[in-house]
């Protein structure tokens, strides 16, 4: 006679696994996600925690704002009259 533990390997075999192996492209996938999730919390935590450059109004964009003054709402305005009468 085999006994208890001959019917318990069958039963074993007889079943596929819980959890297939997984194959490469489904573990390069799990770690590229896991890459892509640790490089955006450092981004939102460096927006969190570093400071700007410098203070004063060009801190905010790093951009020379008299550039944008000759495009303001008044100027704007007229040049979309000319335009309109050029057509």
């Amino acid at each position: 006679m085999e006994g208890p533990s001959a019917s318990t390997e069958t039963d074993a075999t007889e079943f596929p696994p819980l959890f297939p192996e997984e194959l490469w492209y489904e573990v390069l996938l799990r770690y590229g996600l896991y890459v892509g999730a640790v490089f955006q919390l450092v981004c939102i935590l460096a927006v969190i925690v570093l400071p700007p450059l410098k203070e004063g109004p060009e801190s905010l964009t790093g951009v020379n704002t008299s550039y944008f003054d000759k495009f303001s709402s008044r100027n704007f305005q007229n040049a979309m009259y000319r335009f309109s009468f050029s057509t």
